[in-house]
């Protein structure tokens, strides 16, 4: 049985996307956002930078600096 690689003999690799709240490549990591002060989660998949969170009428909270 092939895990993360595909093909008959077991000969191509499947790149695998990192998991909610990962980020990387091609080794993942944890993102690091401090949702205590309005970040969300989540982050960018490639830089770790975090996000603020966003209220549904598309008002950020107050956080305003990435981390």
């Amino acid at each position: 049985m092939c895990v993360n690689i595909s093909g008959e003999y077991c000969e191509v690799k499947v790149d695998q996307p990192c998991p909610s709240s990962w980020w990387g490549y091609p080794v993942c990591g944890p993102c690091h956002c401090d949702v205590e002060k309005g970040y969300n989660a989540d982050c960018n998949k490639t830089t770790g930078e975090c996000y603020c969170k966003v209220t549904l009428v598309g008002i950020s909270y107050w956080c305003s600096m990435p981390l």
